[in-house]
């Protein structure tokens, strides 16, 4: 099995209001653990949708689809440890190559819980793990929650 990790940018994207659905597509198909970040995208901030999963497919085919599905320019993908930017089939313009300065992965730092419906703080400073099984235990309660990374700042 391959381990992936993709990151999705969601402005222009149709997904952009549906993005926990999007997310549950992946969590259904995959398995996946999912997850939001603040990416960037030709300098400028965009939100991210992270996925992490495992899978015997073609990844770079299927990443190449999900540009298509998804309105992408590029996809900045992981396969095992080793980056790409795979490209929307019909791109034209000009490729950047991949960089780790611009991945985000999917364990990397301290979360908050927020509310899905109005982005109140639930629960702060959290593993990544931690904020998954407060989200799941959640939901069990018919919550809807997005999960941030905290910015660490040394001040």
């Amino acid at each position: 099995m391959k381990r992936v990790t993709i990151n999705i940018g969601m402005g222009n994207n149709p997904y952009e209001t549906k993005a926990n659905d999007f997310a549950d597509y992946f969590r259904v198909r995959f398995g996946a653990m999912c997850r939001y970040a603040i990416g960037k995208w030709e300098g400028a901030n965009e939100n991210t949708l992270v996925i992490y999963f495992e899978t015997d497919e073609d990844v770079v085919d299927f990443t190449k689809k999900l540009c298509g599905w998804t309105n992408q320019t590029a996809i900045a993908v992981k396969v095992d440890g080793v980056g790409d930017l795979v490209y929307n089939e019909g791109h034209e313009g000009e490729r950047y190559g991949f960089s780790d300065d611009y991945f985000i992965e999917l364990y990397d730092g301290k979360y908050n819980v927020l509310s899905y419906h109005d982005e109140s703080l639930l629960a702060s400073g959290l593993s990544w793990h931690d904020a998954q099984v407060f989200c799941e235990e959640g939901k069990k309660y018919g919550g809807s929650f997005l999960i941030e990374k905290v910015e660490v700042t040394n001040d």
